[in-house]
């Protein structure tokens, strides 16, 4: 455990378990073997991802979208 009460893993194992910076995992003691369980917070991780690697939209304007959609030019 980091000092901020982090997991820190291999990274062979995220790799295998497809762990993304951020994710949330459950650790759990099964006998002598400990089980690591990904949440489904690593799906949110990459709609993130994606979402902000994308270009930023700061100006919609409808008017020309209507003009598109209608086959008309600006």
């Amino acid at each position: 455990m980091g000092p901020k009460e982090q997991a820190i893993i291999l990274k062979s194992f995220v790799r295998i378990l497809k762990i993304l910076p951020g994710s949330k995992i459950n650790l759990r003691l099964d006998v002598e073997t400990v089980v690591i369980e990904t949440l489904s917070a690593v799906s949110v991780c990459i709609f993130n991802r994606i979402v902000n690697s994308g270009r930023s939209v700061r100006k919609l304007f409808s008017h020309g979208y209507d003009a598109e959609f209608s086959g008309e030019s600006q």
